[in-house]
């Protein structure tokens, strides 16, 4: 059985107390909001799935997956796992033959911010960035999640839209499309990381990427080569690193070169597919 993301992880694993004899592959894809999360119920919450997680990862036989070592050491740290029962794999992985360099960048420039509209995304710092900079356009891709308390409020993106400092292009569901026509990548992130999936295409399509040197998102890139790591909560930081790369075109050029290279060696579909058959194998072996 193979249990992904956290709900199915913590459900799956007590479950699999009734199961002794069936081999539990679980892939930890970040450790999401409850260890991101600041609140006033925030200790509170993340004591109460700690406790869950030492329940569900104390079967022995099981093999847990993690995409970032942070998030491994984390979990070795809080629970009773061994490192021997975990394997390390960057990331879901990309198509690199879908997932290619096609120059096709607009003008003027698009910085493109594409995940999942949370606060703890960065998407707030990314707009705020935008005031700093003119003659580019931000652009915001991306769907709400209107059930997590995390999520930006609609009425926020329509005003920055209307002033002029960002674009909303909604969900966008061709996103070698989408990442083709734009200069830069950006994901200021602190939210609970895994790996994040539009930082791997990004690299696929040979883009230069900034981001935050927070687990998950500093093992996407190699800071000042594939593209530039930079503080939490800083929009300044974003508009410095911004300016950088769109100020130098042969600095543009390089660093998406190396992004390529990096997707090529590390993020493979292909790769991510082929380690995970090779786990189902040892187990039933």
């Amino acid at each position: 059985i193979h249990l992904i993301t956290i709900k199915p992880i913590l459900f799956g694993g007590l479950c699999s107390y009734y199961f002794k004899n069936i081999p539990i592959v679980a892939s930890v894809s970040g450790l999401g909001f409850v260890f991101s999360d600041t609140g006033k119920f925030s200790k509170f919450r993340k004591k109460i799935i700690t406790l869950l997680y030492k329940l569900a990862l104390n079967n022995k036989n099981n093999i847990v997956i993690f995409q970032n070592k942070d998030d491994r050491n984390t979990l070795l740290k809080i629970t009773n796992l061994k490192k021997k029962n975990t394997r390390l794999i960057f990331g879901s992985g990309v198509d690199l033959n879908k997932y290619s360099v096609k120059p096709k960048e607009s003008k003027p420039p698009i910085v493109l911010f594409a995940g999942r509209l949370l606060i703890s995304k960065g998407i707030l710092d990314f707009i705020e960035s935008s005031k700093y900079i003119r003659d580019i356009r931000f652009v915001i891709a991306g769907s709400f999640d209107q059930e997590n308390p995390d999520c930006i409020k609609p009425s926020l993106i329509n005003k920055m839209t209307s002033g002029g400092f960002i674009e909303y292009w909604g969900y966008k569901k061709n996103m070698v499309e989408t990442i083709s026509r734009s200069s830069i990548v950006v994901l200021p992130s602190y939210y609970g990381e895994g790996l994040p999936k539009i930082l791997i295409e990004a690299a696929a399509c040979g883009k230069p990427v900034i981001t935050t040197d927070h687990p998950g998102c500093r093992e996407a890139i190699i800071n000042d080569v594939s593209g530039i790591l930079i503080p939490i909560k800083s929009p300044i930081a974003i508009a410095n690193a911004i300016k950088k790369i769109i100020s130098n075109e042969s600095l543009r050029k390089s660093m998406g070169k190396e992004g390529r290279i990096l997707a090529e060696k590390n993020f493979s579909i292909k790769d991510v597919v082929s380690k995970h058959i090779d786990i189902y194998r040892d187990l039933i072996n």
